[in-house]
């Protein structure tokens, strides 16, 4: 059996995070510096056992899985495959996702390792309800997905998190909101129920996020305006772009609903100006709309 190559765990973090499109201050925060985590992704030094434990949480793996990771000279392939999985993901190409998922299945890189296999079986599902529309069997295999690592952890790391989002997804692209409302809200008290410094806020946010489109759906307009008050307030302390313009775009679309222009027109210019400078045009159009 390989032992650990403990010089590799800088390099293998630094890919990791990189996969995930995070900056190393993402990853750092509330753990070490910014100018430690650079030594340590460098091979300058080495992490200590408490940092080390704290970083592999937040990249969403445990640290044995970390270690495995400076095993294998192919650790750099299953970033590549990641990444071109996210790529489909962004450009909604499900079917090319079902194609690299049941390619990747046979290889012992991934069927051999719970946390490579569950990177599979999670776009395995959603594949599974936007080609063939089957959100039961979808729902099943991301259950399957999710119990791969639950037994390695009192709690859920980021990756077990996007899991259970897309697990609540499922259920609001099926119509079935009080389902999707009830895991939004298991999820984020699970959250909150340990150190905060171990989750990077944008799992926060798309919890939030996603939860208040729900509650939108629900009719239940004054309750999807304080959830997106919530994620606002985390993306301005953390200087974050990252769905911003939507929240702003759904607090202004709730208080159309209450028939409240003042403030209507007031979210949504904000909503529109942060669409202009991320070229979202789609949302762009959206708020036009909305606005005439």
């Amino acid at each position: 059996m390989n032992q650990p190559d403990f010089s590799q765990i800088g390099q293998v973090i630094r890919e990791l995070r990189e996969a995930l499109g995070l900056h190393q201050q993402d990853l750092c925060k509330g753990i070490c510096t910014q100018s430690q985590l650079s030594k340590i992704e460098n091979g300058i030094s080495l992490p200590q056992s408490t940092t080390l434990y704290m970083i592999s949480k937040r990249l969403g793996i445990d640290v044995n899985t970390l270690f495995e990771y400076t095993t294998t000279s192919r650790m750099d392939y299953v970033l590549e495959v990641e990444a071109l999985i996210r790529g489909y993901v962004r450009k909604k190409d499900y079917k090319s996702i079902r194609e690299v998922v049941l390619r990747e299945k046979q290889s012992p890189i991934f069927y051999k390792n719970h946390y490579n296999l569950q990177l599979l079986l999670w776009h395995e599902a959603i594949s599974i309800y936007y080609v063939d529309q089957d959100s039961e069997r979808s729902l099943m295999v991301l259950d399957e997905a999710l119990n791969l690592t639950r037994s390695t952890s009192s709690y859920y790391n980021e990756r077990e998190l996007a899991v259970i989002n897309s697990m609540a997804v499922i259920h609001f692209e099926s119509g079935n909101y009080e389902e999707a409302v009830e895991i939004y809200r298991e999820a984020l008290t699970a959250i909150s129920q340990v150190p905060k410094d171990l989750y990077s806020d944008k799992i926060r946010i798309r919890l939030y996020y996603n939860l208040a489109k729900t509650l939108f759906r629900l009719e239940n307009y004054s309750g999807s305006i304080e959830i997106c008050q919530k994620a606002v307030c985390l993306c301005i302390r953390d200087e974050t772009f990252y769905l911003l313009g939507e929240l702003n775009y759904y607090i202004g679309f709730n208080y159309v609903k209450l028939e409240n222009n003042l403030l209507a027109k007031e979210y949504l210019e904000k909503a529109k100006g942060i669409f202009v400078l991320t070229e979202n045009h789609d949302y762009i159009t959206y708020v036009d709309q909305l606005v005439k």
